[in-house]
């Protein structure tokens, strides 16, 4: 979800659109440098290896790629894998020295306080937009 993508962000400083896409290539240099770092072997695994590479000083590039997905009935990733997985984003942010405490993170902020990533999702938000006065 957006949502998940932007507390990411918020978490890890990771400028990627979708950290949790499943195709990923790094060359041999980046992962023997990285994967060291990398504690999480759960469902956000994606985002350790990410924030590792990049504070390894790697660029980490987006590349699209045209891809079928096969779905199989019954099996969908559901609001509870989300929250888990952002629990786990939040352990790799602190491992990696970014303490959401010490600086702005809203999207984590909104989920934390609405208790879940459906429960917040599910809250509108509103946005307050400045208008500048016209020039005379």
């Amino acid at each position: 979800t957006r949502l998940y993508q932007r507390a990411v962000r918020d978490l890890l400083h990771l400028d990627a659109t979708d950290p949790q896409a499943g195709f990923k290539a790094f060359p041999a240099t980046a992962l023997r440098t990285a994967l060291p770092l990398t504690a999480d072997h759960s469902l956000a695994f994606d985002t350790d290896l990410l924030a590792a590479i990049a504070r390894c000083g790697h660029t980490v590039a987006e590349v699209g790629v045209a891809a079928l997905h096969q779905y199989v009935e019954g099996h969908r990733s559901t609001p509870h894998d989300y929250d888990t997985m952002l629990n786990g984003v939040h352990r790799q942010a602190l491992r990696h020295g970014l303490d959401p405490d010490t600086r702005r993170t809203p999207t984590w902020d909104r989920i934390r306080q609405a208790g879940s990533l459906a429960a917040a999702a599910a809250k509108s938000t509103t946005t307050t937009m400045l208008k500048a006065p016209a020039s005379r």
